[in-house]
């Protein structure tokens, strides 16, 4: 089940009755069957493995309680680790839907409990509802113990129904489902057709293949977590926010702080800073971003490919931070004008450049891919790579949204603001009409079920 699918529309509305109606000491119960439920959706033999990584951490943060023990953090991590290793790199066990994000949500509270940032959760009830939390199993955001658990903690003193929070949340939901469905689906039909025969292709059709891919995923996996977190703020959860506006960073390190950002924290908190962070001196600080890098890489998939997006990324932010430190009297000074919109566009193109690695289907792909750039093939008319005209002028349109909505949040211009100043009629003309653009330009598959989300199959 999807949660952009006809079956989780028939869903959630059920999930969300229950729990308006329902005695408030019943909701923890409610909720964990229906996060089980929906994990089950995808294939019920796979239970198993949530309830592996629950039950270990679950008590593995219950002895951390009574006494420090740096094995039974270790032997924790390693175990769940193991299960994604035999499943997404060596085929030898069936991989469970969201497997990479709920393991990592679950293994960050076992070492925030190590390192006393918080307290062990007593009701196994409770902790498993957070590992399982079905708006963000599939693709996250990763949450953390010290966010999502202490609200899960007192889920049966909160008020459902907050008029306020639904029209938030239900505005994010079609926000999502525009980048989704308009956008994120109509680029992919380009995206697959070129470097799925990108030996027939040259530099025109695969530089606007790439570019097309840097759209697809960012409305893609922007989309999923606009959804996600509109889906919890009508259940009365504040999820942490995702993405930043990331095609706007000045640089890099900017770009990492605004893209899947509960990763890059994740990373950041329980990889880097456990390797030593840039308490170790600059050449060991480069080491550990290179090992960072790699490491979510790997985390992505097992292709070499991801692993060389990874490492490009890595280079890419320590040739900015030796750069920072040369000119280091204008590192400091923010940039404005024409000087920021040349580091904006600089930091795109390293973006997107990598993203080629990201987008091939491995690594002699991705190599024979940038080749092509360079040999000449005849040039075939932007209208021979899946999308007519009609699609052209959606896709174009609808992303020029896009980058005017994350100007404006860029510009902290709140557009949800910006509509509550609006008259109610007027208001929910513009919600009804963004739910029929979304039906009339929607991509949809075979019997009209939508594409899956790019981030579920890591």
């Amino acid at each position: 089940m999807l949660i952009n699918s006809v079956e989780f529309l028939v869903f959630f509305p059920i999930v969300l009755l229950f729990l308006l109606i329902m005695p408030k000491s019943w909701r923890i119960i409610w909720m964990l069957a229906a996060g089980y439920f929906f994990f089950m959706s995808w294939s019920p033999a796979n239970v198993g493995f949530l309830v592996f990584t629950t039950l270990t951490t679950y008590f593995a943060a219950r002895y951390l309680e009574k006494k420090q023990s740096k094995p039974i953090v270790a032997v924790t991590v390693i175990v769940n680790i193991i299960i994604i290793l035999l499943g997404k790199y060596f085929n030898l066990i069936p991989v469970p839907v969201g497997v990479s994000f709920y393991t990592l949500q679950a293994l960050g509270y076992v070492i925030d409990i190590y390192r006393k940032k918080t307290a062990p959760e007593k009701n196994l009830l409770k902790y498993a509802l957070f590992v399982s939390f079905f708006p963000i199993i599939q693709s996250g955001p990763i949450e953390r113990s010290t966010g999502l658990l202490k609200q899960i903690q007192k889920y049966d003193e909160i008020q459902l129904g907050d008029l306020e929070r639904i029209r938030g949340g239900l505005l994010l939901i079609v926000w999502g489902l525009f980048q989704k469905m308009v956008i994120a689906d109509r680029a992919a039909i380009l995206v697959n057709k070129v470097y799925g025969d990108y030996s027939a292709y040259g530099a025109f059709e695969i530089i606007i293949a790439s570019l097309m891919f840097s759209v697809e995923i960012y409305c893609d996996f922007g989309g999923y977590s606009n959804i996600a977190i509109g889906i919890a703020r009508i259940m009365g959860f504040d999820v942490m926010q995702n993405f930043r506006q990331p095609y706007l960073a000045t640089s890099i390190k900017d770009f990492w702080r605004r893209w899947h950002i509960s990763l890059t924290s994740w990373l950041t908190d329980y990889v880097y800073i456990s390797l030593g962070g840039n308490r170790k001196g600059q050449a060991k600080k480069y080491i550990f971003i290179i090992i960072v890098f790699a490491v979510s890489g790997i985390w992505h998939g097992r292709a070499f490919s991801f692993i060389v997006w990874g490492l490009l990324h890595a280079i890419y932010q320590i040739v900015g931070d030796l750069k920072t430190k040369i000119f280091k009297r204008t590192a400091d000074l923010k940039p404005t004008g024409i000087v920021k919109i040349v580091k904006i566009v600089v930091t795109f193109m390293l973006v997107n450049f990598a993203w080629m690695f990201f987008a091939a289907s491995g690594l002699n792909a991705a190599i024979d891919t940038i080749k092509q750039i360079f040999k000449v093939t005849r040039t075939s008319s932007i209208f021979e790579l899946g999308l007519e005209k009609g699609d052209w002028i959606v896709l174009i349109l609808a992303f020029v949204i896009v980058l005017i909505v994350d100007i404006l949040h860029e510009k902290n211009i709140s557009i949800k603001a910006l509509l509550d100043k609006n008259i109610f009629v007027l208001r929910w003309i513009v919600y009804a009409a963004a739910l029929l653009v979304i039906i009339i330009f929607g991509i949809y598959g075979v019997e009209y079920d939508t594409a899956t989300f790019m981030y579920a199959q890591f």
